[in-house]
């Protein structure tokens, strides 16, 4: 049995959890950060996108993603029915358990990244965000397409030089999170282009800083 002291952070002793720590909805908490004998609830994301709250000592001793037990639980009545054959009527419906929670699909592709973010699980998004570089006051547009724990991937029409520190403001949170600006340093820059080769802007990784 693993054996943990309450000053141990959860990226140190439950590195195995720190995959569905949720990436936008726990503010300034990080699994760096937070030990695991903070005591409120934080914002959890499976892998399923159903994001639920609860304390880091339930996680630790074996709580999973509430709805996705609940879909288990509904397979294997359905398996039951197909069975027995003798519950017609029996509901096996999700009964709209995902609506607000299945927020998220993972994006399993490599498209707009680079190296730094293929660390963490990455999320579909698609957000209208202002680019603000910090130093000069300049600002844009840009069009934000997927997102990790530890940073954000967009296009746009202008680029930015890797190392510039730039705040990210969204034109919504992110689901569960009130958080709208992210304070960001570009990692890396470059060209799109379609099939034609013809050039059509630039797609650019940002990390959380």
């Amino acid at each position: 049995m693993r054996r943990f002291t309450k000053n141990c952070n959860l990226y140190d002793c439950a590195p195995e959890l720190v995959k569905e720590w949720h990436p936008s909805a726990n503010g300034r908490l990080t699994p760096q950060n937070t030990k695991i004998a903070y005591k409120r609830k934080v914002w959890w994301i499976c892998g399923q996108s159903h994001e639920w709250q609860t304390t880091i000592k339930s996680r630790i001793h074996g709580s999973n993603c509430p709805l996705c037990a609940q879909d288990e639980k509904i397979a294997g009545s359905q398996e039951v029915q197909k069975i027995s054959n003798s519950t017609k009527n029996t509901r096996t419906e999700h009964s709209g358990l995902k609506t607000s929670f299945a927020a998220l699909e993972a994006d399993p592709t490599d498209d707009n990244f680079g190296h730094d973010f293929r660390k963490s699980k990455r999320y579909k998004i698609r957000l209208n965000a202002m680019l603000e570089i910090r130093i000069s006051g300049h600002w844009f547009y840009a069009d934000v397409k997927n997102f990790s724990i530890d940073g954000m991937c967009f296009e746009s029409e202008a680029p930015v030089k890797p190392g510039t520190q730039v705040i990210i403001k969204l034109d919504r949170p992110l689901f569960a999170s009130n958080r709208r600006n992210y304070k960001s340093i570009i990692r890396w820059c470059r060209k799109l282009e379609n099939e034609d080769k013809i050039f059509t802007g630039y797609a650019m990784g940002a990390i959380f800083i």
